[in-house]
């Protein structure tokens, strides 16, 4: 109400400033799947198709601006373009953890050797950045370095927290206290597990943190009160 509104507001405007003109298609894409996401579970069909709409329009008019803007286009963001989606950057990470997992299936290759041993499953005979000697994907990264032990003991504790606050929220109101603040950090998480498809960001302290603190507050929130 009153001036919180307009705080509110204010903050929408500028984080969505701040992800655009920062030109990571990873948080643009997880910012997408969390309005995809709210607008989905408040039921607001016709305020998400206008929202898709809108989305592939800008897609659309992104591919025409010049650099760095066009890596929201459809070419850097989804066909094969610069590390984009269906890129052959991203399909070789995919083959290498493949390759690891048949090596090691049950450990991983071990925490922060993926760059140690790159060249060993890398599947091209070209030089490759230092920088980019990654998965540059959290979810390969867990599979690559801890193998499927530890890749399905994250999967359990970040399904078990989903599960969790999805039941709460059927017990309380999401429009008041609680309920409120439950549904914006499950929003908030949906759209940092998205983002984590773009990068690790468990080997980045500032956001690793904020995973933490998310799930801190996802696991509180979701408790049932006695």
């Amino acid at each position: 109400k009153g001036s919180f509104r307009f705080l509110g507001a204010l903050g929408i405007i500028l984080n969505i400033a701040v992800i655009v003109l920062a030109i990571s298609r990873g948080v643009f894409l997880g910012l997408l799947a969390m309005i995809v996401f709210y607008l989905f579970t408040q039921k607001k069909i016709g305020n998400l198709i206008i929202f898709i709409i809108i989305i592939f329009i800008l897609i659309t008019l992104f591919s025409y601006l010049p650099y760095p803007f066009s890596r929201f286009g459809i070419k850097m963001l989804i066909t094969g373009e610069n590390r984009g989606i269906f890129s052959d950057y991203r399909f070789d990470r995919c083959l290498m953890t493949k390759n690891i997992l048949r090596d090691y299936p049950l450990t991983g290759i071990g925490l922060q050797h993926f760059r140690e041993r790159f060249y060993e499953y890398y599947p091209r005979n070209d030089k490759v950045p230092y920088e980019f000697m990654i998965p540059d994907n959290m979810y390969l990264t867990l599979l690559a370095e801890t193998g499927l032990a530890g890749f399905l003991g994250f999967s359990v504790l970040i399904l078990s927290l989903l599960r969790r606050a999805w039941l709460r929220l059927k017990q309380i109101r999401i429009k008041q206290g609680i309920g409120l603040e439950l549904f914006a950090v499950l929003c908030a998480f949906v759209g940092l597990l998205v983002n984590m498809g773009a990068y690790e960001l468990f080997y980045w302290p500032n956001q690793y943190m904020f995973f933490c603190i998310i799930i801190g507050c996802l696991g509180s929130f979701s408790r049932t009160e006695e």
